[in-house]
């Protein structure tokens, strides 16, 4: 790792000491995202030619090791996960007791083979990092033939984008990118990796919106549907692409 890489990873022991997720309030919150994230990460296995003992890597741990998250570890295959940040690897490894192997590395340079994963699964990592293009053809050189890769990165057309800017330049949350689709999907393509779906999707929302919308039966509707009235302002584009 580079020492800019490593610099990075420093600030991000930070942000992981200041924030803290553990509460039990939040349980339910964390339910409806495990679902979330479970929905895509089933969209992108459905992609996969090959889906018994499916090598996969998760490009950060964050979620796993500071909000106790469990789709990725109990997810069937052989898992990796990497994480630019130490502590949060640290806190991972010890979370996952052995159902996941942790590498401290960052998504700039990844320490693996060509040839290596059938589905890696970028779920808001790259909107942390400057640099997308090199990025994704690390993903290419990585993924084996007709592997999958799913990436899910913050929308700057999002309603509420500019509130995460002003909260990245006052230092109260992690610092946040954003990248036109038409972006993501050309470097896709130009690191050799055919665009099949691409759409939009909020993932998660404030906890008292998700509570509401989930007590009406509406929130899968409007966090999976893709017509025009739910597009408008979503929070995250997603990008499924395969190696061609």
């Amino acid at each position: 790792m580079t020492e800019r890489r490593k610099r990075e990873g420093r600030l991000w022991d930070v942000w992981t000491r200041r924030k803290q997720y553990d509460r039990p309030g939040m349980k339910r919150y964390y339910q409806i995202r495990d679902r979330n994230q479970a929905w895509l990460v089933a969209s992108a296995r459905e992609v996969l030619a090959e889906k018994i003992d499916v090598r996969t890597l998760k490009t950060d741990l964050w979620n796993e090791g500071k909000k106790n998250e469990r789709f990725f570890m109990d997810s069937p295959g052989i898992n990796f996960g990497i994480d630019i940040s130490g502590q949060v690897c640290r806190l991972a490894k010890e979370k996952a007791g052995g159902r996941l192997r942790v590498v401290n590395a960052s998504i700039g340079f990844l320490p693996f083979r060509p040839q290596s994963f059938d589905l890696i699964l970028d779920i808001s990592t790259i909107d942390h990092f400057d640099e997308p293009e090199h990025a994704i053809k690390e993903y290419c050189r990585i993924l084996k033939p007709q592997g999958v890769v799913l990436i899910v990165a913050d929308n700057p057309f999002y309603l509420g984008f500019p509130v995460l800017q002003m909260q990245s330049f006052f230092k109260l949350h992690v610092p946040f990118k954003a990248f036109p689709p038409s972006r993501i999907r050309r470097a896709c393509e130009g690191a050799g990796l055919r665009v099949v779906r691409s759409f939009y999707t909020y993932l998660h929302l404030p906890a008292f919106i998700a509570y509401f919308l989930e007590e009406r039966r509406l929130l899968d509707r409007i966090n999976q549907g893709r017509n025009v009235l739910w597009n408008i302002g979503k929070k995250y584009t997603v990008v499924l692409a395969r190696k061609v």
